[in-house]
């Protein structure tokens, strides 16, 4: 596997630099992309990170995340990530929600990071389009729950999500909200 390059962005997210992961401070503030797939019921398609992973092991997060590497944009990277967590190969239509800067402690790791993060949501037609599945590697287990099912379970128990997994659902609601027409339009995906 090729070493991954960050870009590093200054404080209004321009590009100032790339630093391999490695190598990356905390200091430095990098990209990262997020997308909720959102089916024709209205669900929410939630992944379970796997055991293995550095930061938030076995917490349920967003269908799919990751890092923007250098040379890409916050819809390639969550475009190349919904392919390689997931299987979401044909994702046409990825609407943006909402950009935000976080800054945090990651708290298994320890590890302070300073980081864009942009939101995507798209309708994954699960009656005309291949089944999703799971990479085993980065992702163990994906799973359809409903918005308000959702909240329950972050309201009973938040410690099975990522820290900021309630910011994230209650962001995606107000897009949802303010969009209306949103799961009814022709942004559905298409085979």
């Amino acid at each position: 596997m090729n070493e991954e390059i960050f870009p590093i962005v200054d404080e209004n997210d321009n590009i100032i630099g790339a630093k391999p992961r490695k190598d990356v401070l905390e200091t430095d503030i990098f990209r990262v992309a997020a997308l909720m797939l959102i089916n024709e019921k209205g669900e929410f398609l939630l992944q379970k990170r796997h055991a293995s992973k550095k930061a938030s092991p076995n917490l349920w997060a967003p269908s799919c995340a990751g890092h923007v590497q250098q040379g890409e944009t916050y819809e390639d990277a969550i475009r190349r990530e919904a392919s390689e967590e997931i299987d979401a190969k044909l994702l046409l239509s990825i609407v943006p929600y909402e950009k935000f800067f976080r800054e945090s402690v990651t708290l298994d790791t320890g590890i302070f990071r300073r980081r864009f993060s942009q939101g995507f949501v798209s309708i994954y037609d699960t009656t005309n389009m291949p089944p999703l599945a799971p990479d085993g590697v980065e992702v163990s287990e994906i799973r359809w729950i409903s918005p308000s099912a959702l909240q329950k379970e972050l309201a009973d128990s938040p410690e099975k999500f990522i820290g900021n997994m309630s910011e994230i659902v209650a962001s995606i609601g107000s897009f949802l909200a303010n969009h209306p027409d949103f799961l009814k339009s022709d942004k559905k995906e298409k085979p």
